[in-house]
């Protein structure tokens, strides 16, 4: 299976196929292998090149990988969509590697060592609506937004092993709005494992102030406000909420001081499960509460003291 396009298709539709090591090299070669129903199992060193192996196990197949291979811009995309995908260690490694293996209803285990590159195994996991597991080993995710997204949206168990999560925005939004479990899993550098946009650092004496909001199945009837009571003139409020069930992060940067935080909801029976708050002042925890937070119109509670430096707020 040497060049591009080679073995596509193979073990299609309930069909079986074997391949030994050092093979599927080259652009898009193995195509497609196992899906429908198919099984396909590669043996190691294989899937080498750009987008190599793309679709393998999709469709309800199933693809098993052995060690050191998907290595490549773009190589193993979308594996096991919808099918089960198994990779050995060190694999997916080039930028975009194994990018949504896994995903819509599927399941990916990878091993120790997998996910090195920038964006390898982004959003593997993503959108499980059946059991969909992600499982992903020890010194995994090493590269900037690596396993960025992995089981989002999933209603299976998403783990990652220890020693893991090394690079800008690597591990970043795992598990989020999904209702899994992410287990055993370490973090290290900026914006890392932060289910939370990108936020320039606040200047001077500034705090920076972080509210995190997740809506209920009725987004259109809530609304926040969040301001300073020390006469400092802070004060945001929320833009108006149309997806249900999402959580919404917003970061200001103003002075410290003593804030009040208001939740208004226009029907009259507050913010019912799955929706909660959670308010942060330089990443810290200050005050949170549900689901639910029940209250009728007005939902009002505060956190801080008032003193400190004139504010600059953006």
């Amino acid at each position: 299976c040497i060049g591009p396009e080679a073995c596509e298709n193979a073990g299609e539709d309930k069909g079986k196929v074997i391949i030994g090591p050092d093979a599927c090299i080259g652009e898009t070669s193995c195509e497609e292998i196992g899906v429908y129903g198919g099984y396909a199992m590669l043996d190691s060193y294989t899937c080498r090149g750009e987008y190599a192996c793309p679709f393998a196990g999709a469709e309800e197949g199933n693809v098993t990988i052995g060690p050191r291979s998907c290595r490549g811009q773009g190589a193993c995309p979308i594996i096991g969509g919808e099918g089960f995908a198994f990779l050995g260690e060190d694999t997916c490694t080039g930028k975009e590697a194994c990018m949504y293996a896994g995903a819509s209803e599927g399941n990916a285990s990878l091993g120790s060592g997998s996910c090195a590159g920038q964006n390898s195994c982004e959003r593997a996991g993503f959108g499980g609506k059946g059991i969909a597991t992600t499982i992903i080993k020890s010194r995994a995710c090493r590269g900037p937004a690596s396993c960025q997204d992995v089981g989002r949206d999933g209603v299976g168990m998403t783990s990652i092993g220890s020693d893991s999560c090394y690079g800008e925005r690597s591990c970043y939004n795992v598990g989020r709005d999904g209702s899994g479990s992410i287990d055993n899993f370490m973090c290290f550098g900026p914006y890392i494992c932060r289910a939370q946009d990108e936020f320039a650092p606040c200047v001077g004496t500034d705090v920076k102030i972080t509210v995190e909001f997740k809506t209920d199945n009725f987004p259109g009837e809530s609304s926040w406000t969040i301001s300073q009571t020390c006469g400092s003139g802070f004060s945001k409020s929320s833009d108006g909420f149309t997806e249900d069930s999402t959580v919404n992060i917003d970061n200001y940067c103003t002075s410290d001081g003593e804030f009040m935080f208001t939740i208004t909801d226009s029907f009259g029976d507050g913010l019912s499960n799955p929706g909660y708050y959670k308010i942060y002042k330089d990443d810290v925890l200050q005050m949170s509460e549900g689901p639910p937070v029940n209250f009728e119109d007005t939902y009002t509670n505060s956190f801080g003291s008032c003193g400190g430096t004139p504010p600059t707020t953006r």
